[in-house]
């Protein structure tokens, strides 16, 4: 479920649609945010579970309460909203990953079905295909440029795909190969509650996953080659087994929530030369940390309260699409930002 500590040391005046708001990064941080507006305020949204930047900069978001997808312009206006729960065509049970092509035909994953549902750019159905296993956790959905899709996520389907995080299917849903490293844990039942952690594409079509544990990110091409790994310096505090504690008992599984632990958090790309990553801290602070291309630390900064997850970049505008809460309300914030001095987004 998509869901910050403010360090006073630049202050950045950001319009938060006919609000004010003074949000603070860290000065040494290569990215300043020039302004925000927030969409989605008055009941649009239910739970956001997972959102998708599109190419022309608008943005899809799987509603998980109402069961539907929201599509919003790169203008934040709403374009269209589809679904509801049923088992009919453009139909939901359980709305809870998508992604988005470069045609901007819509990919939704319901969780419930085990299936995935295709809609057209402006939200009309086109087709549903079923996966050939299941998963105990999926944490993110991506379509390929050639076609087919990359899913990071935890399943116990056959040797060769049970102990790897990263699955790329064909069009058809046939599964074709599995790679990347699961989380480190003791109890690897743990895993189908804590993930693997989340896949996003790149500008040149290969994947960076964001192992959930410890704090790596790692980038491949879509066939698996390993292109290289970025291995932040920061030392996570608390396990899987840490955070979900699971009891078996007369033949009985009891799963209950255990302490709050550090985690990492999806990794985007900036530039061809920039990525950029986070951190969920047990206390709940959120911090963003941008790496170079041969993975060293560029700086790290606290992410502003209600700031809840980077969904996508859309470099042409430089804007950040953020899930979030505004008054208690999920949003979505779209972030217009600029480097300082001596950077560049390319």
């Amino acid at each position: 479920m998509i869901r910050g500590v403010a360090l006073a040391v630049c202050c950045l005046s950001i319009g938060l649609a006919g609000s004010a708001q003074e949000v603070y990064f860290d000065q040494s941080f290569p990215l300043k945010v020039d302004s925000v507006t927030i969409h989605g305020r008055g009941g649009l949204f239910g739970i956001i579970l997972a959102a998708a930047v599109s190419s022309d900069g608008g943005v899809y978001v799987a509603d998980y309460s109402n069961r539907r997808v929201v599509a919003l312009g790169a203008d934040g206006e709403v374009r269209w909203t589809t679904g509801g729960e049923g088992v009919g065509p453009g139909e939901f049970q359980l709305v809870y990953r998508l992604s988005v092509d470069a045609d901007g035909t819509v990919h939704v994953l319901d969780q419930a079905r085990g299936d995935i549902t295709t809609l057209s750019a402006d939200g009309a159905f086109l087709d549903r295909a079923r996966l050939q296993f299941q998963f105990r956790q999926i944490d993110a959905l991506v379509v390929l440029p050639e076609g087919g899709y990359a899913m990071s996520g935890v399943t116990d389907y056959g040797d060769g795909v049970r102990d790897r995080g990263v699955h790329i299917f064909d069009r058809e849903l046939e599964p074709l190969r599995s790679f990347g490293p699961l989380p480190v844990a003791d109890n690897r039942a743990v895993l189908g509650y804590w993930g693997a952690g989340a896949v996003t594409l790149t500008n040149e079509g290969e994947l960076l996953y964001a192992r959930r544990g410890p704090y790596e990110i790692y980038r491949y091409t879509t066939s698996g080659d390993l292109i290289n790994v970025i291995e932040a310096p920061f030392e996570l505090e608390g396990s899987p087994e840490d955070a979900i504690k699971i009891d078996e008992a007369a033949g009985r599984l009891g799963v209950s929530r255990g302490d709050p632990v550090d985690r990492p958090m999806p990794a985007q790309q900036l530039g061809h030369d920039r990525v950029i990553g986070g951190r969920l801290l047990a206390d709940g602070q959120k911090l963003w940390d941008i790496f170079s291309e041969d993975g060293a630390l560029v700086a790290s900064t606290p992410v502003p309260n209600g700031w809840n997850s980077l969904v996508g970049f859309d470099p042409q505008h430089r804007v950040f699409w953020v899930a979030g809460e505004s008054g208690l309300e999920p949003v979505m914030r779209r972030v217009f930002v600029s480097w300082r001095a001596s950077e560049n987004i390319n």
